[in-house]
């Protein structure tokens, strides 16, 4: 279920506050605000909407085998500690 919240926004400059001040810390002006009625989405995790049956559409590419994917060598820095190093992956 969707959350109903009140927002306070400067007519002025659009300066958006969660509590009502008389003045604007943006622009300064006195007396500007308007309260705003503002629905938020429900906060429903992706795991909630997956066990639903909703799923995600956040992978945007398909799944490759290993084999086809071209692994890149890059330059490791060592910190001096053998043992940071160790479990950094080899420095």
């Amino acid at each position: 279920m969707a959350k109903i919240s009140t927002r306070y926004v400067c007519q002025a400059c659009g300066y958006s506050s969660a509590k009502w001040v008389g003045r604007c810390p943006e622009c300064g002006a006195f007396s500007t605000f308007v309260e705003e009625k503002v629905v938020a989405p429900s906060k429903k995790t992706s795991f909630e909407n997956a066990s639903k049956g909703g799923g995600t559409t956040q992978w945007s590419t398909k799944p490759q085998s290993l084999s086809s994917v071209e692994a890149h060598r890059t330059e490791r820095l060592s910190t001096g500690m053998s043992e940071l190093d160790r479990v950094l992956g080899g420095g």
